[in-house]
């Protein structure tokens, strides 16, 4: 007698099957396991990818602040507060002195300045830092056919006096002198120009 493997019943050694539980009892033949098919590798696609664009973030944050960090220590400073500097028309030549006449439809006009340094640096001063602004809202260069006692370099705490020169149109009413400080910046002060 042989006993279920199942149940533990008591069975004929010639039976096939446990007549109390129905399981086989046939000698157990050479089967070859279960396949078990090969475990895929995973794909690591994605987390590289997730990596490197991290990475790639990191570099253009640091790039970022390093340049944001650079610019900013180049900002002129010092040309942004305007309030140590002074600067008034004390009045204004419709007919000035000149080297030539002045284009068709146009005049000349003179002005004279006196601008205050109370930096803590010189500030050099050239014909080309300054515009007039006319009433219809247009700027001009000063001219060089005007004569001009401009080219200096003020010392902090000095107060100088000069004229310079411009040429408009006929018609246009000066309202404002701008002295530009810093042209990359727009950086300027202005004074109004008396009639």
């Amino acid at each position: 007698m042989k006993k279920c493997n199942r149940c533990g019943m008591d069975v004929a050694d010639e039976a096939q099957y446990c007549f109390r539980c129905g399981n086989d009892l046939a000698p157990a033949r050479n089967v070859a396991p279960n396949y078990v098919p090969p475990q895929p590798k995973k794909d690591n696609t994605g987390v590289i990818i997730a990596v490197v664009v991290v990475i790639i973030l990191v570099v253009a944050i640091v790039a970022s602040a390093w340049a944001i960090s650079n610019a900013w220590s180049q900002v002129p400073w010092e040309d942004i507060d305007r309030t140590d500097l002074k600067m008034t028309v004390l009045s204004r030549d419709n007919d000035p002195p000149q080297l030539a006449d002045p284009g068709e439809n146009n005049k000349f006009v003179q002005l004279t300045v006196s601008l205050t340094n109370n930096r803590s640096s010189d500030l050099v001063l050239t014909p080309n830092d300054f515009l007039l602004e006319t009433a219809d809202g247009f700027s001009y260069g000063y001219s060089q056919n005007v004569p001009n006692t401009l080219n200096v370099t003020l010392s902090e705490d000095q107060t100088v006096v000069f004229k310079i020169g411009f040429e408009i149109p006929q018609g246009s009413t000066p309202t404002l002198l701008r002295f530009y400080l810093n042209l990359e910046w727009d950086i300027f002060i202005e004074a109004i120009v008396p009639s």
